[in-house]
């Protein structure tokens, strides 16, 4: 059962929504947006703070009576570095297959016995985005940048949910910030991507362009970034580079959902 305060968070984030779809802009709910977030960051915060004490205090207990019930316990809490490489492995695999719930349960598990391991929430974090559960996702996200405040992976992907919840200033936000920073090279190249789609859904082709080329010099097989590329043109009606740019994909994973896709465009011409 959840607790009442995530109870409360979550009738507060419904009452915003409704204002939303009711037509309420984001200027008009930023303040109680931007409320709500500190209100839920501070309680994770504080959440993490607890956990510790818990852990210290059954240590202490431990270390008193010996080997006891108390340090049975904390040893089923332990959990090495090999066993957490073991379940991420599994949990690529299955998102890897497009087994997202699977992955979900399998690094869930492992999130009970490493609640602090960043590897871990973000994973998680990213599989709950692909099965569509954006709201399950954030929340890990805001753990890890209060782990690791300078964790690009994890302003990357809330930068993506932003952008799929069409909230596209926040998310120019954090994945320009990711691109700042600049301190993993797979952040940075997705965050240039996910700039270039936030650019392309607000119809600004030329600096989507400019963005989806800039991911490809960081990634030059990244498919879906030429995929996007060739849309951007095609938009523009640079029809030719548009098909450069969809022979580009099916050169590059022929047996790809990408090369699918950019095949039925050329066919489509």
């Amino acid at each position: 059962m959840k607790s009442e305060i995530i109870l409360n968070f979550r009738n507060k984030f419904e009452e915003i929504k409704k204002k939303i779809k009711k037509g309420a802009t984001f200027n008009e709910v930023r303040d109680e947006l931007k409320t709500l977030y500190v209100e839920v960051k501070d309680s994770i915060d504080e959440l993490i703070d607890l956990l510790e004490e818990i852990k210290t205090t059954t240590l202490r207990l431990k270390s008193r009576s010996g080997v006891t019930d108390a340090y049975k316990f904390v040893q089923r809490l332990q959990i090495t570095d090999v066993d957490v490489t073991t379940f991420i492995e599994k949990g690529w695999n299955e998102i890897a297959k497009g087994n997202y719930e699977e992955a979900i349960r399998i690094l869930e598990e492992v999130k009970e016995k490493a609640p602090d391991n960043t590897k871990v929430l973000n994973l998680l974090g990213w599989a709950y985005v692909q099965a569509g559960r954006y709201d399950d996702a954030f929340p890990l996200y805001l753990k890890v940048l209060s782990l690791e405040p300078k964790n690009t992976m994890a302003m990357k992907d809330i930068g993506y949910i932003c952008y799929k919840k069409g909230i596209y200033g926040e998310a120019i936000e954090h994945l320009a910030k990711v691109v700042r920073i600049d301190n993993n090279p797979t952040a940075t190249l997705y965050a240039l991507y996910y700039l270039g789609l936030v650019y392309l859904d607000r119809e600004m082709y030329d600096d989507a362009i400019s963005f989806f080329q800039k991911a490809l010099e960081k990634g030059p097989n990244l498919v879906e970034a030429h995929y996007h590329l060739g849309i951007a043109y095609e938009k523009k009606k640079e029809y030719d580079k548009a098909k450069e740019s969809f022979r580009k994909v099916i050169e590059i994973a022929p047996d790809s959902k990408w090369a699918k896709k950019a095949m039925e465009r050329l066919e489509g011409d």
